[in-house]
């Protein structure tokens, strides 16, 4: 049943290939150019000298059982499968099993596959797999190949660390940190030009090689004209398992560099040492320059000139970084961010100033009204370069203390809702950093030391026959 030859007078370190035919009295089962089984060995007199390439993890059932595959290497005739528990790094290897390349009939197209057993897993739900060649010389001396595997439950993420790496008007290179329970992966497209509400599978099975936690992939045919959302989801066997979270990133491809500068730049976060920037992401842009100048040294230095900051589900518009080890202890602090792609930065960027002479920041100045309505106001005011965000106080002037209406707030504008009509208000803004709250913005600038009253609702009657239409909440007397 395991017929076997032995090829003799062979020149040394030659690789051959082998065709086994099959035959009784009647003739050939295959011709020679119609078919059998073919496999290549090469001839040695020393161990494998390389190691095995392409290993991956092929299926997990829950079994559990984990089927592995690679690349043969010319110059092996089996392999040793070990495992350990990958939560602990430090543990010795076990050995699982050899297998001799004769008896793995997936040889014959250039890869191998093993099953690792339930048995051979035991209690063991996050491994680590080493796999190593050898021939009848020895095994190989080299590092070997290894591979994560975890048959636990799915996990709620199975992607990290998504970013662009390249892009250009039809196609986008991205890469991400994918974690061992999920062996391959999918990506998805959704075009927010067409207001797409079903996601589009552009790849697929995407494995996840060897003990190489990073995945990169170019996603081609994309359309410059199109602003889309990409996102990575982890699978393993038949499908991806639904329900999961997933990485987003947002992206318009481009060959020239980006359209429109970064916008909205501000301060989240300041401490002693370090200042928080953050922005709004340019659709066509995927990285970012940041430049500091301070008192001290008033020439623009670029001190990142390639950011690139991770997708996240929820906040894939937005864009942060945390500049430390670079800040002076006194005088003001200017950064300048620049969007750009694969075609370059562009030329105007967006400013923002930070003064860490005085850590708690001055009140701000300058506050007006820009529009004012029966149950709402707008306010607006001078940026305070040490503001992390500004705090909106008020009440009314029958009250005795103010009121925090709106926090955060990191715009120099903001709009207060919720007011009572004809109602007399007065309004406060404080700049806030991590270092304290100012002062309310100053009594004797602008209209802070004033009361600013609400218009009246406003009241339509129309008069239909013998009916009478009203809106608004202003009660009035219609007299017969």
């Amino acid at each position: 049943n395991t017929p076997s030859f032995t090829a003799m007078n062979l020149a040394p370190n030659s690789t051959y290939e082998f065709l086994v035919i099959a035959l009784n009295s009647y003739g050939e089962a295959y011709a020679q150019n119609q078919g059998g089984v073919n496999i290549t060995g090469t001839t040695t007199a020393i161990a494998p000298r390389s190691p095995v390439s392409n290993l991956r993890v092929i299926s997990i059932l829950t079994t559990p059982t984990i089927t592995l595959e690679w690349t043969t290497a010319k110059d092996a005739t089996f392999y040793q499968v070990w495992i350990r528990n990958a939560t602990a790094s430090s543990g010795t290897f076990t050995r699982v099993g050899t297998h001799d390349a004769v008896n793995i009939t997936a040889f014959s197209n250039g890869t191998a596959t093993y099953t690792i057993a339930a048995s051979d897993l035991s209690t063991l739900t996050s491994v680590e797999i080493q796999l190593i060649a050898g021939n009848r010389i020895g095994l190989s001396s080299v590092t070997p190949s290894r591979v994560f595997a975890e048959v636990s439950t799915f996990p709620s993420v199975c992607v990290t660390n998504l970013v662009i790496v390249s892009c250009n008007a039809t196609s986008v290179t991205l890469q991400w940190t994918s974690l061992a329970s999920a062996f391959y992966h999918v990506i998805e497209r959704l075009s927010l030009t067409r207001n797409e509400t079903v996601w589009t599978v552009l790849e697929s099975k995407l494995y996840r090689y060897e003990q190489y936690p990073n995945v990169t992939v170019t996603v081609t045919n994309l359309d410059a004209a199109q602003h889309v959302k990409l996102r990575i989801r982890g699978g393993r066997n038949s499908a991806v398992e639904s329900g999961i979270s997933s990485q987003v990133i947002a992206l318009q491809p481009s060959s020239v560099v980006p359209a429109n500068p970064v916008t909205d730049l501000h301060i989240t976060k300041v401490t002693s040492t370090s200042v928080t920037l953050e922005w709004t992401a340019i659709t066509d842009a995927f990285k970012y320059r940041v430049t500091l100048s301070t008192t001290a040294n008033p020439t623009a230095a670029i001190i990142d000139n390639d950011f690139r900051f991770f997708n996240e589900t929820l906040n894939w518009k937005i864009a942060s970084k945390t500049v430390s080890g670079l800040l002076s202890s006194e005088g003001t602090h200017t950064f300048t961010v620049y969007a750009g792609n694969s075609a370059g930065f562009e030329t105007i960027g967006d400013v923002v100033v930070v003064d860490l002479t005085n850590s708690v920041p001055v009140a701000p100045d300058q506050l007006v009204i820009s529009d004012l309505k029966p149950q709402s106001v707008t306010l607006s005011w001078q940026k305070v370069n040490a503001a992390a965000w500004y705090r909106i106080e008020s009440k009314k002037v029958t009250d005795s203390s103010f009121t925090v209406v709106l926090d955060k707030v990191s715009d120099t504008h903001a709009t207060v809702t919720n007011l009572v009509p004809e109602t007399q208000y007065v309004f406060a803004i404080r700049a806030v950093n991590n270092f304290g709250i100012a002062q309310q913005s100053s009594a004797d600038d602008g209209f802070e030391s004033d009361v600013v009253t609400t218009p009246p609702l406003s009241v339509s009657v129309t008069l239909t026959g013998a009916s009478i239409l009203m809106s608004g909440t202003t009660s009035m007397t219609i007299g017969e």
